[in-house]
This record gives C-alpha cells, structure tokens and sequence, in this order.
C-alpha cells in the first residue's frame, strides 16, 4: 500500500474513532439541554395554557420536547453516517458494494431531513416567544473566558458559542444549528449522487461533513453546559 493510501486510511479511521466518541457521549441529552429555561413560555406559549373542555386544536409540543427530538434525528443520522463511513474504510478489503452504500445514505439523509425541519420549527417557536429577563442577564453577566479555561473547552468552539450568550442570542443557536444540518445534508446529497453513479465518493465531502457533525456535537454541547451551569442543573 502506498503512503497516499495509508495516510488515507488513517485519516478516514481517526475520522470514525472520534466521531463514534462524540455520539456516544453527547445525545440524546447533551445538544442545547435546558436552553429553553431562556424564554418566558408563560407568557406566549400554548404550551403552558390549559385546554379549555371546548377547544379540539391539539396541544403543541414543548421546547423542550423539540430540543430532544432534534437531537435524537441528529444521533439517527450520525450513526448511519459512521456505518456508511465503515463500509468504506473496509471497502479496500471487501471491495465497493454501492447499493449498500445508497441504502444508508438514503437513512442518513430522511434522518438529517426530520432534523432539519424540527430546527426550524424550534427557531419559530423560539423567535416568537419572549426571552427570560433573568435568564438572560445570567447570560451576559457569564465568566465564559473562566469557565472555557476551567472545562478546557475547545476555544474555536467555544468562542462561537460564547458570541451568541454572551448577548443574549438564544434564538441564533437555534438558526445556527438549523442552517448547519442544511449544510450536512447538502454534502450527503453530492456524496449519494456519485454513490449513485458507481463512483467511489470524493473524500473531501467525506471528511467535510463528518467535521460538520462533530462540530454540531461540541457547539450543542456548550451551549448546554453553559446553560446547566446558570441553571445549577435543572432540567
């Protein structure tokens, strides 16, 4: 096998170990966890209204509820990305069987599709309920600069996470993971269309949107402890 080959491989296990690590250890209650105790939903949200005995429109789903779904879509997704990315870290030995492939692309896709379109009902709900006034002066009163140091946070992570809270941006995280899951599914989509030609996937969109999934992973990851922090815990 030749250098290029190895360092191939390499790359594309490293790739696998790390983002198997990353879904293990984050969902389904880590992403954006008690981030909903930003907004006043007793205000606006029907969530919190008693149905009256004549009411017949179905009660919506809370936050919270949405935050959990999201993220259990996301894990969904990831795990059948990692089983795609194993079938081709192992199709150098067993060779290349594209309908398999296609099929777990297919999954991977319906999977980030239900994601995407729960983000976006989240960024709604959230953009049209009022903000907790003490939740967020918490935020923008944060040490973000302390606790990165103390939690050895990733800074290039972390630093976006703390531009969002340290204003008091609750519904752009919101819009941020939406349009991230947008940008996955975009990269599966190139990578399905040559899959579906017979043509072994460009690597680059390989390891491109597994970087966008681990860095989806922190991001939420952040937010929420950020949040369990202020919070000291509370669901």
């Amino acid at each position: 096998m030749n250098r290029s080959k190895r360092r191939l491989k390499f790359k594309l296990a490293a790739l696998i170990i790390f983002s198997a690590i990353i879904s293990v250890n984050l969902f389904p209650v880590i992403i954006f966890n008690w981030s909903g105790v930003a907004y006043d939903t007793n205000v606006t949200d029907p969530d919190t209204t008693a149905d009256t005995p004549t009411t017949m429109t179905p009660r919506l789903a809370p936050m919270s509820t949405i935050i959990i779904e999201g993220a259990g879509y996301i894990l969904k997704g990831h795990s059948d990305y990692l089983l795609f990315l194993n079938r081709i870290e192992i199709s150098e030995l067993q060779g290349t069987d594209y309908s398999e492939l296609r099929s777990i692309l297919e999954k991977t896709i319906a999977n980030l599709e239900q994601a995407s379109g729960t983000y976006r009902e989240l960024y709604r709900r959230a953009s049209s309920t009022p903000y907790n006034p003490v939740v967020i002066e918490k935020l923008k009163a944060f040490d973000y600069y302390g606790f990165q140091r103390e939690m050895g946070l990733t800074p290039s992570v972390f630093s976006e996470v703390r531009g969002y809270l340290s204003t008091g941006n609750v519904d752009g995280i919101y819009y941020r993971i939406s349009t991230r899951v947008d940008s996955i599914l975009k990269r599966i989509y190139i990578i399905k269309g040559m899959v579906e030609n017979g043509r072994f996937p460009d690597m680059s969109n390989v390891w491109r949107a597994g970087q966008d999934f681990s860095e989806n992973f922190l991001f939420g990851q952040y937010v929420a402890e950020v949040f369990n922090k202020i919070t000291g815990g509370c669901r």
